[in-house]
């Protein structure tokens, strides 16, 4: 469904979530899982750990605001963060944010923001705390919402109908040749709508035709009779 949130489970994992065993072994190995109960014991990562970094964030400035700018801001700490190459792309991701699709059954795209445990080396999905979307759901949404908010253009409302009264009155002032068996030459060429005109109708205007023969046809008769 459109811009509905991808499921998340901010109070702990669900009941029919998979367990440890159930992790695919090129992960399960990297983690050493300790002796404590599944859920409350850390499982530290073995494997490659992104080291912590410290990086400089500016303000945000309203975006009406026209005065003079500053360059003003915080340094922000990146924790460091264990990763795992994903096997489709080959890019580096977040082994806490891995192991909660793998485990709750959700795509990596729609894992939500998780605060992480204390422990930089943790990945066990039951010391996240799923705190809303993320930077890229956020966008993904609002994305959706213009597409939804877009308005589509009114239909054009169908040609108003024409009676079988109307197309046999036309038929008689253009007066069509009475062997013709294509009835769309004659609505095309008399702007007619497309199967207007039946097998009936074509009937009754043969027979008013022969009734009423045109005058040019009449002096042909009458030459040929002469």
């Amino acid at each position: 469904m459109p811009n509905s949130p991808p499921p998340h489970f901010p109070y702990g994992l669900p009941s029919n979530a998979l367990r440890f065993r159930d992790l695919p072994a090129r992960i399960r190995k990297k983690i050493d899982k300790g002796r404590g109960r599944e859920d409350t014991a850390c499982w530290c990562w073995t494997g490659y750990i992104k080291p912590a970094r410290q990086r400089w964030k500016a303000y945000r400035t309203h975006e009406n605001f026209d005065g003079l700018r500053q360059q003003m801001g915080c340094f922000e700490v990146d924790r460091a963060t264990p990763e795992f190459p994903d096997p489709y792309t080959r890019k580096r991701l977040p082994v806490h944010r891995i192991i909660y699709g793998l485990m709750t059954g959700v795509s990596i795209e729609d894992v939500p923001e998780l605060r992480r445990c204390a422990d930089d080396r943790c990945v066990n999905p039951h010391h996240v705390l799923a705190v809303g979307h993320t930077v890229a759901q956020r966008g993904r949404m609002k994305e959706q919402e213009a597409e939804l908010s877009i308005v589509q253009p009114a239909a054009e409302p169908d040609p108003p109908g024409i009676t079988d009264e109307e197309v046999l009155a036309l038929l008689k002032k253009h007066r069509p040749f009475e062997q013709l068996d294509n009835f769309e030459l004659v609505e095309d060429e008399y702007d007619i709508p497309r199967g207007r005109i039946t097998l009936d109708l074509w009937k009754a205007y043969v027979a008013w035709a022969v009734e009423n023969p045109d005058e040019w046809d009449e002096e042909e008769r009458r030459d040929a009779v002469g």
